[in-house]
């Protein structure tokens, strides 16, 4: 995808953002991993509603728990066809995160997702809510940490596709889902 012109108050690289309201992730699957059971870096293509990549994030390798630990801590960087890392996302591991369905028994153990654009300037989070015994629960926050979006979950990820629905942290009204 050709790379839109820049827009006031776009931070450089996210113009691709303005102009889609879908983006399909694939993960690039590594022939090495499956062959040799060897862990690779999580590589992941981002393509608009015509299937054009608009980024390209690269999982930064290294931390020795990831093959049996979802949520673990990571480092996500997010590049432009350019090349140029317009996105960093990144989670500090958490004690007692070890689980990927209910158990992040208080908001002290649920994971946080810092998201930097550009990079070196955190304009928000993603923060993992209390939810013990029922669906997983998330909040997107800005650089204050003001709540924008609740993000809900369904009870345990099974096969195929998992839904999460957004909603508007002033009103509750439905703005969109993630599937």
């Amino acid at each position: 995808m050709p790379k839109p012109t820049a827009s006031s108050g776009c931070p450089p690289g996210l113009e691709y953002l303005t102009q889609v309201d879908f983006v399909q992730i694939n993960q690039e699957i590594d022939l090495m991993e499956l062959m040799t059971w060897q862990d690779m870096p999580n590589k992941y293509h981002l393509l608009n509603s015509m299937g054009q990549q608009i980024y390209f994030a690269t999982e930064e390798p290294g931390h020795p728990l990831r093959p049996c630990c979802s949520q673990r801590s990571f480092i996500m960087h997010i590049t432009d066809n350019a090349g140029m890392e317009v996105i960093r996302l990144h989670r500090e591991p958490r004690c007692c995160t070890v689980c990927n369905c209910w158990c992040a028994n208080g908001d002290c153990c649920g994971a946080v997702l810092s998201i930097e654009a550009p990079v070196g300037q955190t304009v928000g989070y993603v923060s993992q809510r209390s939810s013990f015994l029922s669906p997983p629960k998330f909040v997107v926050q800005d650089q204050e940490r003001g709540d924008l979006m609740n993000i809900d979950g369904p009870c345990c990820g099974g096969m195929g596709d998992i839904g999460f629905e957004l909603f508007s942290a002033k009103d509750g009204q439905n703005a969109g889902s993630i599937t």
